[in-house]
C-alpha cells in the first residue's frame, strides 16, 4: 500500500525545484546542454549512417541490434553525465553556494569513468 503522504511530498519537492530554478537560472542550462548534445549525437549517427559503404547490409538483424545497443549506451551515458552535472550544482545551490555551469561540467567530467 502506498504511503498516504506520497503526493504531498512530491508536490513539496516540485515546489522546491521551481523555487530553486527561479533563484538559480544557471541550473536550466544543464537540460539545454543535454538536449544539444543528444541532438548532435543523432546528427552524427545519421551522417555516419549515410557514409557507410554500400556493401554493408543495414537491414540485417545483427547490424540493427549492434547499432541500437551502441546508440542506447551512448545516449544513456550522455543522460547520466548531464544529470550528474545538474545534481552537483543543485546540491551546491541547496547548500547556499552559487551554482556554476562550468563546475557541474567539471565534476561530471571528473566522474566520467564511474558513470
Amino acid at each position: 500500500m502506498a504511503s498516504s503522504n506520497a503526493l504531498p511530498t512530491s508536490w513539496d519537492i516540485f515546489k522546491t525545484s521551481i523555487r530553486l530554478l527561479r533563484r538559480h537560472r544557471t541550473l536550466a542550462l544543464f537540460p539545454v546542454a543535454a538536449g544539444i548534445s543528444a541532438a548532435l549525437f543523432i546528427v552524427i549517427l545519421i551522417t555516419l549512417g549515410l557514409l557507410l559503404p554500400p556493401g554493408i547490409d543495414k537491414t540485417a538483424p545483427q547490424f540493427i541490434r549492434a547499432a541500437l545497443t551502441v546508440d542506447y549506451l551512448i545516449l544513456w551515458y550522455l543522460v547520466m553525465f548531464w544529470l550528474t552535472a545538474l545534481i552537483t550544482q543543485a546540491d551546491a545551490a541547496l547548500e547556499g553556494r552559487k551554482p556554476i555551469f562550468a563546475n557541474g561540467f567539471r565534476t561530471a567530467a571528473r566522474y566520467r569513468w564511474r558513470l
